[in-house]
């Protein structure tokens, strides 16, 4: 009984892991090329979602800078593995029962 619960964790989390890579990828497409707003020339890049963890951003045409926000990156991280490994655990529930 605690493999098969190790198991479905285990599962969850690599779950967690395809769709926080997903979302983070859909996030640096869509800030490459918005799809709502006219192309602009400005050099800024943001990742993440609800929370952004990573921008970038040029003052110069060829001095880009940028920042890591650890606060958002672990918040974006737990926020994910706990949705994606309860929504697993409750859909793996109710398929059994």
């Amino acid at each position: 009984m605690r493999n098969v619960t190790i198991r479905k964790v285990l599962t969850g989390s690599v779950l967690a892991f395809l769709l926080f890579a997903s979302v983070s990828f859909i996030t640096v497409v869509m800030d490459i090329y918005p799809a709502t707003a006219p192309l602009s020339s400005s050099c800024e890049l943001r990742i993440g979602f609800p929370f952004i963890y990573y921008h970038q951003f040029c003052l110069d045409a060829c001095k880009p800078n940028f920042g890591w926000n650890g606060r958002g990156f672990l918040l974006d991280v737990g926020i994910t593995w706990c949705v994606t490994v309860t929504g697993y655990l409750t859909y793996y529930r109710k398929k059994v029962i």
